[in-house]
């Protein structure tokens, strides 16, 4: 058993010699680091194009409404104008009817297109009305 031992003690002994060598390099180099990707990268590149797509689209729904409110104001304007015109017109029948300088076929003809015309034009300003609001 003695030699045993004594066998082993020399196996031991050449291993820790041959061993002693490679870990003093490996402590000299210190601690390696892992490089692992981050698993959320991609998540969060997503993300970003994401919310940056959506604030684009609101910019552009934003300006796209301003662009509505600003070409439809002189519509409303015209549509105005047209309304006291047909008003207009319309009073001017009536007094024409009175003074008998008209006659009653035409009165009638001419009454009905101005009333008509003057309901279409207040129809579409209702419309823009109830858009804007």
């Amino acid at each position: 058993m003695r030699r045993e031992t004594k066998a082993i003690i020399r196996i031991a002994a050449a291993l820790a010699c041959v061993l002693l060598p490679v870990v003093t390099v490996a402590q000299d180099e210190g601690p390696r680091e892992v490089q692992l990707p981050n698993p959320m990268g991609a998540h969060t590149w997503f993300i970003i194009v994401a919310v940056g797509a959506f604030l684009a689209w609101c910019i552009s729904y934003v300006l796209q409404l301003q662009k509505e409110k600003l070409t439809s104001q002189p519509q409303r304007a015209t549509l105005l104008r047209q309304k006291e015109e047909l008003l207009d017109r319309l009073a001017e029948l009536e007094s024409q009817k009175e003074a008998g300088s008209i006659s009653t076929p035409r009165y009638e003809k001419e009454f009905r297109k101005a009333k008509g015309r003057l309901s279409e034009i207040i129809g579409r300003l209702s419309r823009k009305d109830s858009t804007e609001t």
